[in-house]
């Protein structure tokens, strides 16, 4: 593929393709992860991506252009990543229906929980890669309606693995950089 990363099977594959045809925002206060966000997804062919400099900057595009796709700082300047993920979700146009993915620089309990009370789809933590990003949203866009693009599981009891403090399986932080390898 164009984009250097190989979809795993036909539903990755379906998944890659819908990504060429959609809208992006990236709304980061941090300049250097709003950059590098924005360069992980421009060579998706994606038909239009946009940035946000702060919450207020954001809130002028979701008004004007309804996005597939929202990069959510959870420390973006103004109110914070769980009030404008809200945002998102009530907006008066194609954007409440978007996938939203939140960047947490240090994520815990409290702030992956807030994130998806606000309604996000994914939330990622800091480092981030280009494959893991675009991994990631293939994964939601082959699964919608389930938190993080997960398969339905049957049910959770097996190991779970501690993500950098964070023992909640239903919080699905990535990356995976256990603190703990396995817990049962």
């Amino acid at each position: 593929m164009h984009d250097g990363v190989r979809p795993a099977n036909s539903q990755a594959a379906a998944a890659a393709a819908r990504l060429h045809g959609m809208r992006a925002l990236v709304a980061f206060s941090n300049p250097m992860l709003r950059d590098i966000v924005y360069h992980f997804l421009h060579g998706l062919r994606l038909a239009g991506l946009h940035s946000a400099n702060d919450s207020l900057d954001a809130f002028k595009l979701i008004e004007r252009v309804g996005y597939d796709l929202c990069f959510v700082d959870y420390d973006i300047q103004d109110m914070g990543g769980p009030t404008l993920t809200r945002f998102i979700r009530t907006c008066d146009n194609a954007t409440a229906s978007s996938h939203v993915f939140v960047v947490i620089a240090d994520p815990d309990r409290k702030k992956a929980h807030a994130c998806r009370g606000a309604g996000a789809d994914t939330i990622l933590g800091l480092p981030l890669t280009r494959s893991l990003l675009i991994d990631r949203m293939r994964r939601v866009l082959a699964n919608p309606g389930r938190p993080g693009g997960r398969a339905p599981r049957q049910a959770d009891t097996g190991p779970v693995i501690l993500y950098r403090g964070v023992s909640d399986p239903g919080l699905d932080i990535l990356p995976a950089r256990p603190v703990v390898a396995v817990a049962y």
